[in-house]
């Protein structure tokens, strides 16, 4: 028996079933989010994005489909030019675009700090 609210997938792309038929793909990552924009059968339901990358994605099929599309995605990954930045000491000087992207620190309700 599943739990009530049964999610697959890693943090950067997550999907759960809404109603019988009908599931919830949510991913943080830009690039996962441009493959979904561009599938017929996708559409958009939530954009969040205030100091955060978060959209929504509905998307109708079956437990099968819906995991075989996020296990292709994460295993067809682009190679990494550099190595991530683990630090704030480490990020650019250019990583904030404006005073108040730098100023607020807020996260908005549906966002998770990591």
């Amino acid at each position: 028996m599943r739990e009530p609210f049964y999610t697959y997938g890693p943090s950067e792309l997550r999907a759960w079933q809404v109603t019988p038929g009908l599931f919830w793909i949510q991913t943080r990552d830009k690039n996962y989010s441009r493959k979904l924009h561009r599938r017929n059968d996708t559409r958009k339901v939530e954009i969040c994005g205030h100091n955060c990358f978060l959209q929504t994605y509905e998307m109708p099929g079956t437990w099968r489909k819906v995991k075989r599309l996020i296990s292709r995605y994460i295993s067809v990954t682009p190679d990494q030019i550099s190595a991530p930045i683990k630090t704030l000491a480490d990020a650019p000087a250019w990583g904030a675009s404006s005073s108040t992207e730098a100023a607020g620190k807020q996260k908005c309700a549906g966002c998770t700090a990591k």
